[in-house]
Parts: C-alpha cells; sequence; structure tokens
C-alpha cells in the first residue's frame, strides 16, 4: 500500500465507502417498499376481481336454476297432459271393445 505501486491510487475512508452503500441500498430498499405496495395493490384489485366475477356467477348458476326448474315443470306438465289425452284415447277403444265382448250375439 505504500510502495510505489499504489501511488497514484486514492484510498477512501471506510466510513464513507459504507455511507455511500448505506444510501445506495437504501434507495434499493425504498424502490423495492414502493413496487411491493403497487403490487399488493395490485393483488387487491384482482381479488376483488374474483370476488365479483364469483359472485356474478353464482347469481348466473341461480337463474340457469331456475329457468331450468321452470321448463322442466312445464315439460312434465305438457308430458302428464298428453299421457292422459293418450290414455283416454286408448281407453275408449278398449272399452268398446269390452262392450262389444259383453253384449252376447244372438
Amino acid at each position: 500500500m505504500f510502495g510505489n505501486g499504489h501511488k497514484q491510487h486514492t484510498f477512501e475512508r471506510l466510513a464513507e465507502v459504507y455511507d455511500r452503500h448505506s444510501r445506495a441500498l437504501q434507495i434499493e430498499i425504498k424502490t423495492i417498499q414502493s413496487r411491493l405496495q403497487q403490487l399488493q395493490s395490485v393483488e387487491q384489485n384482482v381479488e376483488s376481481n374474483i370476488r365479483r366475477v364469483r359472485g356474478a356467477k353464482d347469481e348466473r348458476i341461480l337463474e340457469l336454476q331456475a329457468a331450468l326448474a321452470d321448463i322442466d315443470a312445464r315439460l312434465t306438465a305438457q308430458l302428464k297432459a298428453k299421457l292422459l289425452s293418450l290414455q283416454g284415447m286408448f281407453s275408449s277403444p278398449f272399452d268398446s271393445f269390452y262392450i262389444c265382448v259383453a253384449v252376447p250375439v244372438t
């Protein structure tokens, strides 16, 4: 250090180097903290959007279930009406058949 090889070099005090690196690290820390706050804000927005989408999805599911239940009820009622109508059509020929069988032929 004190020989001729280092004559043109300048040396800084350790405290000055420490302060310079400490300031640089403080700037980096503030930048990272700021970015962390931004990311936390974005995360909250995303979570809020997810909750809203899930709520909307649940509402649509309930609407679809109600609509399907209504369609099922109408189709069931129509099926019952058609079955009763068909039973009425098929029972009358059988009734007349039984009436004809019950009447003795002379």
